[in-house]
């Protein structure tokens, strides 16, 4: 249950923080928190990530339930796994906080910028963590394999 409430929260916060920014600045207005190193920054992404595939919202909106469902798999088959588990649910929160804004505005709203990288937003975030999450772990059950044992991840309780 601790796993499922970990990701309402981000989703929360993603929805939160995208709400708070689209009625807090104008689209292309920044705020400095660090002068040229942080800055809240409002900016609308029709794409996916690094502005890839501009305009193509019902591919990305297709492209987002399939990478949904998905995760949603690998979330039941593994959900005896604590890292795997966690991991899908991070990525699942991240996806459908994307996925809420192409279906409500056409749009990502980010806002999030390091000057040295593309604007992101929370949900951004959360897809990455979740995918780093599932990454170490799927090389985790190789090693386990290699080692002889079943690799299932039923020794790795977890606390939903």
């Amino acid at each position: 249950m601790k796993t499922i409430l970990a990701g309402l929260t981000i989703l929360a916060a993603d929805v939160l923080t995208k709400y708070w920014v689209d009625r807090s600045l104008v689209l292309g207005e920044s705020v400095p928190v660090m002068e040229n190193i942080f800055h809240i920054t409002y900016a609308r992404n029709e794409g996916a990530a690094f502005s890839i595939l501009q305009g193509q919202t019902l591919f990305l909106i297709g492209f987002s339930l399939l990478a949904l469902g998905l995760l949603v798999g690998f979330a039941w088959r593994f959900r005896m796994d604590r890292l795997a588990y966690l991991g899908a649910v991070v990525a699942i929160s991240g996806a459908l906080g994307n996925l809420y804004d192409r279906l409500t505005y056409g749009y990502v709203r980010d806002f999030l910028d390091f000057r040295v990288w593309p604007i992101f937003n929370v949900a951004d975030m959360a897809i990455v963590a979740g995918m780093v999450l599932l990454a170490v772990r799927v090389i985790w059950l190789e090693r386990e394999d290699e080692n002889g044992s079943n690799g299932n991840g039923g020794t790795h309780g977890v606390d939903r």
